[in-house]
């Protein structure tokens, strides 16, 4: 392994991630080889074992087994290392970039930067624990901390030291609270539906700069769902907090305009079937705007198909636009006869009488 970014600088920034988002930039369980190193970058060691592989970071190591069904490899944990600072040993150049970090972490101040975002600790030190460790577990995100309780004079730490981190995916409930189901709690999800939502913008630019994805949002959008269907004395918040983070994946970049009306039609829509229009939820003519506003074109440049519907006609770019156009305003127009505004209400029976031109 070859030399990375010497450890020099105090800071917490990393370890405060990895606690409260339940992950390392990002990677969660369902991650593969490639993805691990897309992060952290080809400056690691392989020890395989059989059917066992471990990639050694320096700081971080991160454990695989084969999976015969699935014909490859399934990440199982991860262990930050934190005593191996004081050793000298290695930090993945990528990580360096980002964060600073000392030789030592102490455990009272990643207490405090956890505390700082709604998360706390318990302690889960057992018989079974060796005498010189103590361990903490953050139930919201999965991770347990061992903390040094002892130390000999001659090494280069001291009581109350943070040892090492890491998660335990294997304890964490899934969506429908199936025991026997593993998943992660990929960048903190669980821990966010926690916080007010005044320290969310926050608490997503953290996350954002670990790549979070569109299958990120779209679980985000499932645990609050759940929320709402489980949680009827806090519909209004959940529901709120749901379009709040619909109207952020758009400014984030991870989804477009266009399908993120189609999104809101949808979800206000679902609400309106199953418990009515809830206070704060977008109404029938803000829904339909946000649709038409959306649309790729204007119906007298988008190209329609004739009565033949030749597909070949079109090229590719306009056979997005008019799909686009069509998934629109079939979203809209559920909500047609609840418009108030006629000239809105006229504008989409326009795109209505052409929809079927569209592809």
């Amino acid at each position: 392994m070859t030399s990375g970014i010497p450890c020099a600088v105090a800071g917490l920034g990393f370890f405060v991630d990895v606690v409260a988002g339940g992950a390392v930039a990002g990677i969660g369980s369902g991650d593969d080889l490639g993805t691990v190193a897309a992060r952290l970058g080809e400056n690691y060691v392989d020890d395989r074992d059989g059917n066992a592989l471990r990639r050694d970071y320096g700081l971080v190591e991160f454990y695989w087994d084969w999976s015969t069904a699935a014909d490859r490899w399934t990440l199982t944990g991860f262990q930050v290392e934190v005593y191996r600072l004081a050793y000298g040993r290695d930090v993945p150049a990528r990580l360096g970039e980002r964060y600073q970090f000392a030789s030592r972490v102490s455990f009272e101040r990643l207490r405090m930067g956890v505390e700082g975002l709604g998360l706390s600790f318990e302690e889960i030190t057992t018989d079974a624990d060796l005498p010189d460790y103590r361990r903490f577990w953050c139930a919201e995100t999965g991770i347990s901390v061992v903390v040094l309780a002892m130390a000999s004079p001659d090494e280069p730490h001291e009581p109350g030291d943070v040892w090492s981190i890491q998660p335990e995916w294997r304890g964490i409930i899934n969506l429908e609270g199936d025991e026997n189901d593993r998943r992660s709690t990929t960048d903190g999800l669980a821990h966010l539906l926690h916080l007010e939502l005044a320290m969310w913008p926050t608490w997503l630019q953290r996350l954002q700069a670990c790549a979070v994805d569109a299958n990120w949002w779209l679980h985000l959008y499932q645990l609050i769902d759940v929320r709402i269907r489980s949680q009827s004395d806090r519909r209004a918040e959940w529901a709120a907090r749901r379009l709040w983070l619909m109207r952020q994946a758009v400014s984030r970049g991870v989804f477009g305009a266009a399908e993120t009306a189609v999104q809101v039609a949808a979800f206000v829509g679902s609400m309106v079937r199953e418990v009515g229009w809830v206070i704060g939820l977008p109404t029938a003519d803000d829904v339909v705007s946000e649709c038409l506003a959306a649309l790729p074109t204007d119906p007298d440049i988008i190209r329609l198909l004739g009565h033949d519907r030749d597909l070949r006609s079109l090229t590719i770019d306009e056979l997005r636009a008019s799909r686009q156009a069509k998934n629109l305003i079939n979203a809209a127009a559920w909500y047609l006869e609840a418009v108030e505004d006629l000239a809105l209400a006229e504008r989409l029976r326009g795109w209505l009488a052409i929809k079927h031109q569209l592809v």
